[in-house]
C-alpha cells in the first residue's frame, strides 16, 4: 500500500538558547509569543516611548536619558499592570515562585496601617526595561555569618560560598525581593543603581521609614542631599535579601561590601 499523505506526528518543539523558551515551531501563536518573550528578554520589556513621564514616580539615573520608575499599590491601574508584566518577564528568568497581583498591591499581614507591602522599581533605557528591583516592607531577617572554619584561599573563594545563616532574628526595614538586570547589561552596576535609589526613597530623606518620600512626579531627579545615598552601617542595621541565589549573594556582598554581617530574610 502506498502511503499518500505525511504522517506527522506530536508537534516538535523547538528550544530558543538566547531566551530559553520552548514553543511549537509549526504553531503561528507559538511563534509570537516566543518573538514577544524573545524581545522582552534580549532587548528589555517595552515600557513604551509616548507615555507621560510626568505622570510616574521617576528618578533620573546617572546615566543621562535613563529612568527609574517607582510603582506602588498608589500608583494608578496602566501602571501597575505595566510593572505586573515586568514581573512576569523577571520570574520566568529568575525562575521564581509568582507573586500574584493581589499580593503584589497588598498591604503587610497583621499590620493595622495601608502602607503598601511592595514597591516595584524599573529601569528604563530608551523605553525598554532593562533592569527591575522589588522591595518589600519586612521586620527582621537573619544575619549572615562567617562559617567557622574559614577557608585558606582567601576572600575571593570564601565569596563565592554558600551563605550561613544566624538562628536568631534582628530587626530590618526593607527586602530585597527580586532583582533582575537584562543580561546584555550585567556587570554595569545597574542592580547596585537601583538598590542605592530604592533605599534612599523608601526610607525617606531623613532615613527612617514613617514618612517614606515620594519621589518627584514631574520627572525632575530628587535631591541628592534629601534623598541620599545609605552609609554603609545604615544599609547593614535595615536592609535584607531575599534567600539570594550564588549571583544575589556576589551582588549583596558588592553593595553592603562585607562578605558576613548583612541580612537575609524569608518571604
Amino acid at each position: 500500500m502506498t502511503q499518500t499523505q505525511l504522517s506527522l506526528g506530536q508537534p516538535v518543539q523547538k528550544s530558543c538558547q538566547a531566551c530559553g523558551m520552548e514553543f511549537v515551531l509549526s504553531s503561528e501563536e507559538d511563534r509570537v509569543l516566543h518573538q514577544q518573550h524573545h524581545t522582552n528578554v534580549t532587548q528589555g520589556y517595552h515600557i513604551g516611548k509616548t507615555f507621560r513621564w510626568k505622570d510616574w514616580v521617576c528618578f533620573k539615573s546617572e546615566r543621562p536619558g535613563d529612568m527609574i520608575l517607582a510603582i506602588d499599590r498608589s500608583r494608578p491601574m496602566p501602571q501597575r499592570r505595566r510593572a505586573m508584566e515586568v514581573l512576569k518577564v523577571v520570574e520566568r528568568e529568575l525562575g521564581a515562585v509568582e507573586i500574584g497581583g493581589d499580593e503584589l498591591w497588598g498591604t503587610i499581614p497583621d499590620k493595622s496601617d495601608l502602607k503598601g507591602r511592595f514597591t516595584n522599581y524599573v529601569y528604563v533605557r530608551e523605553g525598554r526595561c532593562i533592569a527591575y528591583l522589588l522591595m518589600e516592607r519586612i521586620t527582621k531577617a537573619h544575619p549572615v555569618i562567617a562559617p567557622k572554619s574559614r577557608s585558606k584561599e582567601g576572600s575571593a573563594f570564601t565569596s563565592s560560598q554558600p551563605i550561613q545563616l544566624s538562628n536568631k532574628h534582628i530587626p530590618a526595614v526593607i527586602g530585597v525581593s527580586r532583582v533582575w538586570t537584562l543580561p546584555t547589561y550585567r556587570s554595569h552596576d545597574i542592580a547596585t543603581s537601583l538598590l542605592d535609589t530604592a533605599t534612599a526613597h523608601l526610607l525617606g530623606r531623613d532615613g527612617s521609614c514613617d514618612e517614606p518620600g515620594r519621589g518627584c512626579i514631574s520627572c525632575i531627579a530628587p535631591n541628592r542631599a534629601e534623598y541620599r545615598v545609605l552609609t554603609a552601617d545604615e544599609k547593614i542595621k535595615r536592609v535584607a535579601f531575599s534567600q539570594p541565589t550564588q549571583a544575589g549573594a556576589r551582588l549583596a556582598r558588592r553593595w553592603f561590601g562585607k562578605l558576613y554581617g548583612w541580612m537575609v530574610y524569608a518571604n
